[in-house]
């Protein structure tokens, strides 16, 4: 059982990240998908750190490092998160549902409900980054582009790009 976990968590995130995890270099590529597996593995499967690095042929103490990095990735790296997600995402929808059947099922389904919601949190706080770094990027420029949407007749926009490429000499 314990190996068609590591199995397919080693499938998901090397599709994910289109890199080998046994490829044995130091490209960040690689690096960072080593990382995230490690990081599924203890976070979601609760994997030991040995266990871990047996299955990639690194030291637990590697794997330790990798999860330290990418408690700090996580909140600056939106690339290695978006792929963090996607790889959690995959995941539990690989998992096949659960019956319901006595206490400890509960708790599994539980569990796996509060990591989707993490999942999600993540996944919206990238989206609420993206949504500032947007605005901020083209706030300077609504007026003006509200000044053309009032004055351009639909199907004329041809002509106000043509406008504006002549005053920028383009």
């Amino acid at each position: 059982m314990q190996n068609k976990i590591y199995e397919t968590v080693q499938n998901i995130v090397e599709m994910v990240t289109h890199t080998k995890l046994t490829v044995n270099n130091r490209k960040r590529e690689c690096v960072d998908a080593r990382m995230i597996y490690a990081y599924v593995l203890r976070h979601s499967v609760g994997a030991s750190l040995a266990s871990i690095g047996m299955s990639i042929n690194k030291d637990h103490t590697t794997i330790i490092h990798y999860i330290k990095t990418m408690d700090n990735l996580l909140e600056v790296d939106r690339e290695v998160a978006r792929k963090y997600i996607r790889c959690k995402e995959l995941l539990l929808l690989s998992e096949q549902p659960l019956n319901l059947l006595d206490e400890r099922d509960e708790i599994l389904e539980i569990n796996r409900l509060k990591e989707q919601v993490e999942i999600l949190e993540r996944k919206n706080k990238l989206l609420e980054e993206e949504n500032k770094r947007i605005t901020k990027q083209t706030g300077r420029f609504m007026n003006i582009l509200e000044l053309i949407e009032e004055n351009t007749p639909s199907g004329e926009e041809y002509l106000i790009e043509r406008k504006i490429k002549k005053m920028f000499n383009e």
